[in-house]
C-alpha cells in the first residue's frame, strides 16, 4: 500500500490537512526563484526527471511533518482527557461519560492518545527520523531537519 492510498483511507479532516501540508511543504522547499536555480544547477537531468525527484521530496517531507504533527495531536488529547478526569478525580466524581464512551482514571478510552502516540513512533524505523520527531518542537524544526539532511537536488 503505498502512501496515497494511506492517506485516501484517513478521515476527511485529516486527509485536508494532509493536502494544505503538501501544498505548505512544496511552497517552502521549492519557492520559484529556488527550483529556478535547481533546473538551472542540473542541466544534465530533464525537466521531467526534476519534477519527479521533486514530487519525492515534498511527498517525503510531508510525510515527516504529518507524522510530527499527528503524534502531536495524540499527545494533546492524552493531555486534555487526563486532566479532565484527573480533575474531576479531585472533585469526588469517577469520570465522565461522552457519548457511548466512559473515561475514567487510566481506562483505555483515556490513554488512547498515548496508546496511538506510541504506536505511531513504534513504527518508524528509521531512528534519526523518530528522534527528530520526538524532539522537535515544531514543524519548522523538521522541515530545516530535512532540507540539511535530504534534500540533495
Amino acid at each position: 500500500m503505498n502512501i496515497e492510498e494511506i492517506i485516501q483511507m484517513l478521515p476527511k479532516n485529516l486527509r485536508s490537512r494532509y493536502t494544505s501540508l503538501t501544498s505548505y511543504v512544496s511552497q517552502t522547499l521549492f519557492p520559484d526563484d529556488k527550483w529556478n536555480e535547481i533546473i538551472r544547477r542540473n542541466r544534465k537531468k530533464t525537466r521531467k526527471e526534476l519534477e519527479i525527484i521533486k514530487k519525492e521530496h515534498i511527498s517525503k517531507a510531508t510525510l515527516l511533518l504529518f507524522t510530527f504533527l499527528l503524534k502531536n495531536l495524540f499527545d494533546q488529547h492524552f493531555h486534555a482527557i487526563t486532566t479532565v478526569v484527573d480533575t474531576l478525580k479531585e472533585l469526588d466524581v469517577n469520570g465522565i461519560r461522552l457519548g457511548s464512551k466512559f473515561y475514567s482514571e487510566r481506562n483505555s478510552n483515556v490513554t488512547i492518545g498515548q496508546d496511538l502516540h506510541n504506536s505511531l513512533l513504534e513504527s518508524i524505523t528509521d531512528e534519526e527520523i523518530k528522534k527528530i520527531i520526538e524532539e522537535s518542537k515544531n514543524m519548522y524544526e523538521l522541515l530545516d531537519f530535512y532540507q540539511e539532511k535530504f534534500l540533495d537536488i
